[in-house]
């Protein structure tokens, strides 16, 4: 996918990584990339809490284990 950022998040509207996570994330490993979907789904819970409504992908079950990728 493509991501689309909101102007004012500055953060994907669909993975809720930040830009200089999208912008990184070709160079990282894959225990960062391990850390930087752990902090969106972090990210998703807690736009949830606070009642908004986004069109993240964490609304599905996603591995942390091997590739990066959903299940």
């Amino acid at each position: 996918g493509v991501c689309t950022i909101d102007p004012e998040t500055k953060s994907c509207i669909g993975c809720l990584r930040t830009i200089n996570e999208i912008g990184a994330w070709r160079t990282m490993t894959l225990d960062q990339k391990r850390e930087v979907v752990a902090a969106c789904k972090a990210r998703a819970d807690v736009a949830q809490t606070k009642g908004q409504q986004s069109r993240h992908i964490f609304g599905s079950k996603w591995s942390l284990e091997g590739p990066i990728r959903p299940v």
